[in-house]
């Protein structure tokens, strides 16, 4: 990838429904955003039942509504197979507006044992901006709470893998086309969320290789679950292993697709167990940052520091946070703005910084230039980063400058001491 582009969705509003003119669809059914995810994907899949058994005695999958067999034997998605898990993975193609990953965050919390957590990944050609985004939820208000949390850690429009954590749910974020994030991804899926937009509209996402890396991602008896009934998708998921059929649809569609994955091979991952313990030696941010990424793993840390907390380097009054340059989109360039959106996000859970954006002043006539043409020869959006002439970079900046200025709305400066201690303060860390 030579670009940081990411496409635009060309988005509008019709009758108070979100309308992707692209491809002429909706982003969700006039008939109700939730219900209709409740309806496909969640009973689709059988999730309530599942997630209500994780970690507890063996439930069969079955799809709310869905007839019992004689006897009262759940038919559902996912026949008889009984599961065991203190976690959940949701894979999804098309996030749009988030609305799916919000009704599962808040059914998951409110139907899961307390201690299991839920892994949804979700791909998207097309994201949103920021303000877009709250638009579209702002039509949902029973999903107020949950979609300030997702807007206040939503990523900047960068290419590539963006994780968020949120409470009891690690959302991953798969900004690009289907069939190659698909390809970066490796785990075992649990349940599908098919919500591109109709194959006859967006055939790219319904290809034979996408169907391929659903195969490869699949975990035994994982389900699927689709709002579209067409020919070629059935046959492309029963081909990937899946057996499918054709149930009840949402509102005005007649039918919909759910299927359960058929392939015998154990493709469960080996477990991972973490440390008891650790210790961490120096208290500074590197340190810090470590000793809390392993306390919040459930690790017992011990962080050991001559001196007192952030005593080096990191004792600076403060820092300024923004990210490293390049000339051309690399995957050094990648690298750095990734975790300038990562450490954003972060900042936002950890406080100790402040966001007042930040101007980056040319030194000579070349860096100049070079920042001049950020936006086009990075390909970056005009919200990560735009040239300010003098006046308005002078105005943004309160005092008189000498030239025009890279302008970051999201930098922020750092007290560096402030931070360590923050991060330190975890019930974990000794």
């Amino acid at each position: 990838m030579d670009s940081a582009h990411v496409p635009f969705p060309d988005l509008d509003f019709r009758d108070g429904t979100p309308i992707a003119v692209t491809f002429d669809d909706v982003y969700f059914s006039r008939a109700g955003g939730v219900a209709e995810t409740e309806h496909v994907f969640l009973s689709g899949n059988g999730l309530p039942q599942r997630w209500a058994a994780l970690g507890g005695d063996d439930v069969p999958r079955v799809a709310e509504g869905e007839p019992r067999a004689e006897g009262g034997s759940p038919q559902g998605v996912g026949g008889d197979a009984p599961i065991r898990h203190d976690s959940f993975t949701i894979a999804e193609l098309g996030f749009g507006t988030g609305l799916n990953f919000l009704v599962a965050w808040k059914r998951f919390c409110a139907t899961a044992p307390a201690d299991a957590t839920l892994q949804f990944t979700s791909i998207e050609k097309f994201p949103l901006t920021l303000e877009q985004l709250r638009a579209a939820l702002a039509l949902q208000p029973e999903l107020a709470t949950e979609a300030e949390a997702l807007i206040a850690a939503y990523p900047l429009r960068l290419p590539g893998i963006h994780r968020i954590h949120l409470p009891r749910v690690v959302l991953t974020l798969c900004f690009g086309e289907a069939e190659a994030m698909l390809a970066e991804l490796d785990g075992c899926v649990d349940a599908w969320f098919l919500d591109g937009f109709s194959p006859a509209k967006n055939p790219g996402m319904w290809t034979d290789e996408v169907m391929e890396q659903i195969r490869r991602l699949s975990a035994p008896d994982a389900t699927v679950a689709t709002f579209t009934a067409a020919g070629a998708v059935k046959r492309g998921l029963a081909l990937s292993g899946f057996a499918m059929r054709k149930v009840k649809g949402f509102g005005h569609k007649r039918e919909m697709l759910v299927g359960v994955f058929e392939e015998k091979m154990d493709r469960s991952p080996l477990p991972v167990r973490p440390p008891r313990s650790a210790i961490v030696i120096g208290a500074g941010i590197a340190g810090a940052t470590v000793a809390r990424a392993l306390a919040e793993r459930g690790v017992a840390v011990t962080v050991l520091e001559r001196g007192a907390v952030a005593s080096g380097a990191s004792g600076n009054a403060a820092a300024v946070l923004f990210p490293q340059l390049a000339k051309r989109w690399t995957a050094s360039a990648a690298w750095y703005f990734t975790a300038y959106s990562f450490m954003l996000r972060q900042m936002a859970r950890w406080g100790g910084g402040t966001s007042t954006g930040m101007l980056r002043l040319p030194r000579h006539a070349q860096e100049e230039e070079q920042l001049r043409a950020l936006n086009a020869t990075l390909g970056l959006d005009t919200t990560i980063v735009r040239w300010m002439d003098r006046d308005k970079a002078s105005a943004q900046a309160g005092v008189a400058l000498a030239t025009g200025a890279a302008w970051f709305p999201r930098g922020m400066w750092i007290a560096p001491g402030d931070l360590c201690r923050r991060l330190l303060q975890h019930p974990n860390i000794m």
